[in-house]
């Protein structure tokens, strides 16, 4: 792991607006994301992202453990992540269908 836990493939959120997207390169990026004006819930999701992503960048936790977790949380907040940025694409699909409650 690099010092700023760089990761392996960006995310890329449509945070603002159709077509409008935000690269996360890496573990830094993610917890100012998340800090800094996040869209979804700070559900159970969004507090262990940042708990991790924290971990991760002192060192304790790998930059993949920080990334899966975002993406856990910006799932969970319903924040669209552009397919080409995930490691799996049947996985994304599985994952955009609406949850049953």
């Amino acid at each position: 792991m690099t010092e700023k836990g760089d990761w392996e493939r960006s995310v890329l959120l449509e945070l603002r607006g159709i077509g409008q997207f935000r690269e996360i390169k890496n573990t830094i990026d993610a917890v100012d994301c998340l800090m800094d004006g996040w869209p979804g819930e700070e559900d159970d999701h969004y507090t262990a992202a940042i708990k991790i992503c924290l971990s991760a960048i002192e060192g304790n936790l790998s930059a993949r453990t920080a990334r899966d977790a975002f993406i856990r949380a910006a799932r969970r907040a319903r924040i669209y992540i552009k397919p080409d940025s995930l490691d799996d694409l049947r996985e994304h699909a599985f994952h955009c269908l609406p949850r049953r409650h």
